[in-house]
């Protein structure tokens, strides 16, 4: 999730909190009441300023929706807000000093920092409805406070604005506030860039002769972009091309990362059918260790396609394996399912069991298992407090002195 959409969810969660503890009159809907609270004491002025800024933002987050039908009509709700607002916001914006200008732009972004406090009934039915996900919440914020200043507009008999005589200008699709043109500045694969985001078809033939391997900021390549948009099409035809489906992309992760971590099964199964490898290591994590992040939970599907893959728990840099994770979360049953790949430190694991024994009031059958395997096929003696004052193997893995040696077991 983007860095301010973060800080919206944060704000929004907190919000739900206050609001459950406020009283019932006080639930009706709790940004109904902030907006009226928020808007009450500004000037017809301040609020029409507000207003045309609440329309600016609209249209900036209009372009970061992928699909382009849904771009078009976010565009034009946020231009009819702006084109309505803006006689008497500019009108506002001519009797005032640059100072004064920038001190009433300082005032309206704190005003939608609090605004953010207030939970809305619209917001809260479309999250908990599953019609609208983390990743939707900022534009969900904007376009409710843009419902709201459409009502403020006509209690201020503030006439709609005239209906464009063309068509709406759509917005190129930006992503983390750039379009494909500012990615991609200065290489050869701006101009496909700019099409692979437009909605029109791209096949593998308009890629001939593109230098594929290049990158734009940060490393981005045009499947990280066509990964951005939900270019489908473009993503095939970019694999059919011959772009690696292995090569890293933006700060250096293999797009199969990028896959796992947005759960998306279409990507992600389309690299694998392309060859990727399902071990493929970001720069933080694998992509089976991304899936396995419950903070973005899909039912365990991204982790099966890419167990059925061929990804392993135990991959080969210890500081990437799973074992600890499923430890540390508790998934006993798969480490059991999956024991003939262990390869990790038992006395590592070993502390997660003994940290699960003291935390648990009745320990899972799995458990139990788990630390009598540990014991006899690895010779860890329970139990284990630290690490500290251990000494490493020639594996990297901690030694604990006086233990019996193991009988049998994984070496």
């Amino acid at each position: 999730m983007p860095g301010r959409a973060f800080i919206l969810y944060r704000n929004f969660l907190l919000g739900l909190l206050l609001a459950a503890a406020a009283p019932a009159a006080a639930q009706a809907d709790p940004a109904e009441r902030a907006f009226a609270m928020a808007t009450g004491s500004m000037k017809p002025a301040q609020r029409a300023q507000f207003c045309a800024y609440v329309g600016e933002k609209a249209e900036d987050i209009a372009a970061e929706a992928p699909d382009p039908q849904l771009r078009a009509r976010l565009a034009a709700d946020a231009q009819g807000l702006r084109a309505r607002a803006a006689p008497l916001a500019a009108a506002a914006d001519a009797r005032q000093t640059p100072e004064q200008r920038s001190a009433a732009r300082r005032e309206i972004e704190q005003t939608m920092g609090l605004l953010s406090y207030a939970p809305s009934n619209r917001m809260r039915a479309a999250l908990e409805s599953g019609a609208a996900g983390e990743d939707d919440i900022l534009r969900l914020f904007v376009a409710d406070v843009a419902a709201r200043c459409q009502g403020l507009l006509d209690a201020m008999k503030v006439p709609p604005a005239p209906i464009p005589a063309g068509p709406v200008v759509v917005p190129a699709y930006r992503w983390r506030g750039k379009d494909g043109a500012g990615w991609f500045a200065g290489t050869a694969l701006a101009p496909v860039a700019a099409r692979i985001c437009s909605g029109s078809a791209i096949k593998a033939t308009d890629l001939a002769n593109l230098p594929l391997a290049a990158r734009g900021e940060a490393g981005l390549s045009l499947l990280d972009w066509a990964m951005a948009c939900n270019g489908r099409a473009a993503f095939t035809a970019l694999l059919d091309a011959g772009h690696d489906p292995d090569a890293p992309g933006i700060r250096q992760d293999p797009p199969l990362v990028r896959a796992a971590d947005r759960r998306d099964l279409w990507f992600l199964q389309a690299l694998l059918a392309k060859g990727a490898r399902p071990d493929a290591q970001g720069t933080g994590k694998t992509a089976l260790a991304t899936s396995f992040d419950r903070r973005a939970p899909d039912g365990g599907e991204a982790f099966r396609m890419l167990r059925a893959a061929g990804a392993s728990l135990n991959f080969p840099d210890p500081a990437f394996a799973l074992w600890h994770d499923l430890g540390m979360t508790g998934r006993w049953d798969l480490v059991v399912a999956n024991w003939t790949e262990f390869r990790a430190d038992p006395v590592k694991l070993g502390r997660w069991v003994t940290v699960a024994e003291e935390r648990a009031g009745e320990k899972p059958p799995a458990l139990a298992e788990i630390k009598r395997r540990l014991m006899a096929e690895h010779g860890v003696c329970f139990p284990v407090l630290g690490f500290d004052g251990l000494k490493k193997d020639a594996r990297g893995h901690y030694i604990q002195p006086d233990c019996p040696k193991p009988a049998a077991g994984p070496q």
